[in-house]
């Protein structure tokens, strides 16, 4: 994974990187990055950070695992 940016010890991830990260295509990686609701942009790019990002994935698996168990 090819990281553009570090600030603070976070890492911001490109649409790329959370392709590469999730399998997902780039339409739905780019829709989960904004369901993060904290892209950043720089330039005509858009970046998410790693922890923001993986915040959003644990919320989503443990509320997947709350409809399972229901």
């Amino acid at each position: 994974m090819k990281v553009v940016r570090a600030i603070c010890n976070d890492r911001l991830l490109s649409v790329e990187d959370v392709v590469e990260c999730t399998g997902l295509c780039s339409k739905t990686a780019y829709a989960l990055m904004e369901s993060t609701n904290a892209v950043v942009r720089i330039g005509s790019r858009k970046y998410v950070f790693e922890t923001d990002l993986f915040k959003l994935l644990k919320s989503l698996s443990t509320e997947a695992g709350v409809r399972a168990a229901s």
